[in-house]
């Protein structure tokens, strides 16, 4: 859970080379994208995979992607819902069609890959880690609230070069405040037992520390991980459904790095508009 841009897909392969542990990256985007993950070739292990899981949701519950319903449900997990959602100002009937098609999904998951136990979701949406942690059965549900330093996820949305999410200064702000205060709200809602906050520029300069802090709280089993890490081996990707383009790789080696950013105009205004979140 956390802003766009904030290292989300990285902490999808982290946690997902983990003991029973598989990274689905961001499954938020199945129904927009009619349950084909972005960019895997036909025939692919990634695209066979997901093939499957649709093929089965078709078969049980099509009118989920009948063009009115699926609009709906994508509706229900945006930052727009959000509060509506957290004031249980949402109706009934959409609720039930969520709860039915959420709970399909992931039992159809959970068939397709039985030797695994814990299941990555780095959809990121606070709304729909709220949907997640009450209406998904047979399932503890963990959040993992992933921040980066707002200034990196500002001039990241100012990138006109990238595929998606353009933001200027001012709404790239705004959107790192607001998403972060929803985030907020999810703990509040959750509780501290089921919540832990992260930060990106953690994991990249003392990556050991920040992973033994999600092993133990979710009782994950990272060793395997560390030691990969530690001796500078690539760790292998899951079966990611979207997310950055890193997802397209077979594996990737986490490099450890310091951080810095500049002390400009436009920066110490990010920090001083953000510096509560991070």
């Amino acid at each position: 859970m956390g802003c766009g841009r904030s290292g989300s897909t990285i902490l999808g392969f982290v946690l997902g080379n983990g003991e029973k542990a598989c990274d689905l990256g961001e499954v938020i985007d199945f129904l927009k994208r009619d349950g084909k993950p972005n960019s895997f070739e036909t025939g692919s292990e990634n695209a066979r995979f997901w093939y499957r899981i649709t093929q089965l949701m078709k078969s049980d519950i099509s009118s989920v992607f009948t063009k009115e319903t699926k609009k709906k449900l994508i509706e229900y997990e945006h930052h727009r819902m959000f509060l509506a959602i957290y004031l249980g100002l949402t109706g009934h009937k959409i609720k039930q069609i969520y709860h039915n098609f959420i709970n399909h999904l992931y039992g159809h998951i959970t068939e397709q890959v039985q030797e695994k136990e814990i299941f990555i979701d780095t959809s990121k949406y606070p709304s729909r880690a709220l949907l997640l942690t009450s209406l998904l059965n047979n399932f503890d549900v963990g959040i993992v609230h992933l921040v980066r330093h707002p200034t990196k996820v500002v001039k990241s949305f100012g990138n006109k070069s990238t595929r998606q999410g353009y933001k200027g200064f001012i709404s790239a702000n705004i959107y790192y405040f607001c998403i972060n205060l929803f985030c907020v709200l999810v703990k509040l809602r959750v509780g501290n037992k089921k919540y832990i906050k992260i930060k990106y520029e953690d994991i990249i300069k003392q990556p050991n520390y920040e992973i033994d802090k999600i092993s133990k709280k979710f009782f994950i089993d990272l060793e395997y991980v560390k030691k990969m890490i530690l001796n500078d081996k690539p760790l292998k990707r899951g079966f990611p459904f979207n997310g950055n383009r890193m997802r397209m790789q077979d594996e990737v080696v986490l490099k450890k790095n310091n951080f810095s950013y500049k002390k400009n105009i436009k920066n110490l205004i990010t920090m001083f508009i953000n510096a509560i979140w991070y």
